[in-house]
């Protein structure tokens, strides 16, 4: 049977929205495939605490520590991964869809996809190119905490994961331009450079052995809240693991996994900072409710997360009932 307009108008995939200056650069909404590791560790830091040439250690219980160190590449700040290189490995994952663990793009085309807000071409452009230096830089080394698929465990033995395995900058002067053409620009601003980069080894291992959940790329940039957009990645592993239609969790242990600061001086700023989140998510449709309670302490306070119906799967990964005991700064801090 032949559709009519008006279906084929209710049928028809929602658009990205994206800035202006970026228009034209972003195909219809699409799911990505988020790896469970970057789901459950604390890696983009989310506050303004991190400074240059600071590493961060997270201590866990059973002896367990993850430590993230800060690439040496002047070019990338020499400061570990913050939230906005969150949005830039997101559109590196879109590309990995279309071109696997080997991509070729330009930063315009990665700040399109990341869906960011443009104030000044020129800024964004620095520091998307950070971001990319940060995630082809920045060592993060765990002892029994990164998941391996293919073995469906954690690994015991002292790993260190870069997310990015390379990154190479070419001038565009390097190329014809046929080959610059199949690079889209804004406003046609001319390419200043190519960007060749892979994905490291146990990212693209796992997701090829389903070590992932899918998620909707226009729901998760549409998240505007960092904090917000990084408890949605855990709750949706979360409760596919316990299979319930709720899901209460301390908050301590989730500013361990966000991650935000926890110390006493800042317990009861990161509780605001959590409900906030909280509040954006329910707005947005992505929970039904929440519940925060403390009924001694606040740092005992708890939030229970509410759905509208359980969520029947999703792989145990070992990550989920452990706790962030301590974190200790290498370098220094403000």
């Amino acid at each position: 049977m032949k559709k009519t307009s008006e279906q084929q108008k209710k049928a028809a995939p929602k658009k990205t929205r994206v800035p202006k200056e970026l228009a034209g650069l972003v195909t219809n909404t699409e799911t990505i495939k988020y790896e469970f590791n970057m789901i459950e560790l604390p890696l983009f830091w989310r506050d303004n605490l991190i400074i240059k040439n600071m590493a961060k250690r997270y201590n866990y219980n059973e002896g367990l520590f993850l430590e993230i160190a800060p690439s040496a590449d002047p070019e990338s700040g020499e400061k570990i991964p913050q939230e906005y290189d969150e949005k830039v490995f997101i559109a590196i994952m879109r590309l990995f869809n279309r071109q696997g663990r080997k991509i070729e793009t330009t930063i315009p085309e990665l700040m399109a996809l990341a869906g960011v807000k443009i104030k000044s071409m020129d800024v964004m452009y620095a520091r998307t190119r950070e971001s990319l230096l940060r995630l082809e830089g920045s060592s993060i080394k765990g002892k029994g905490l990164l998941y391996d698929a293919d073995k469906g465990n954690r690994i015991d033995a002292v790993e260190d994961l870069r997310v990015l395995k390379s990154l190479l900058f070419i001038g565009a002067e390097s190329f014809s331009e046929k080959t610059l053409a199949k690079f889209s620009s804004p406003q046609g601003r001319k390419i200043k450079e190519v960007v060749f980069l892979e994905l490291s080894d146990l990212l693209v291992k796992n997701i090829e052995k389903k070590g992932y959940l899918n998620f909707d790329v226009e729901k998760l940039l549409g998240i505007e809240n960092g904090t917000a957009r990084k408890i949605y990645l855990l709750i949706e592993k979360w409760r596919g693991w316990e299979k319930t239609d709720s899901l209460k969790r301390s908050c301590r242990m989730l500013a361990g996994r966000i991650p935000l600061s926890w110390e006493d001086k800042s317990v009861s700023g990161t509780l605001k900072v959590i409900e906030r989140a909280a509040q954006e998510l329910k707005k947005k449709g992505i929970i039904a409710g929440y519940r925060m309670t403390s009924e001694k302490l606040v740092k005992d306070t708890e939030i229970e997360f509410i759905f509208k119906e359980a969520k029947k799967e999703s792989r145990s990964t070992g990550h989920e009932d452990l706790q962030i005991t301590g974190v200790k700064y290498k370098g220094r801090k403000k």
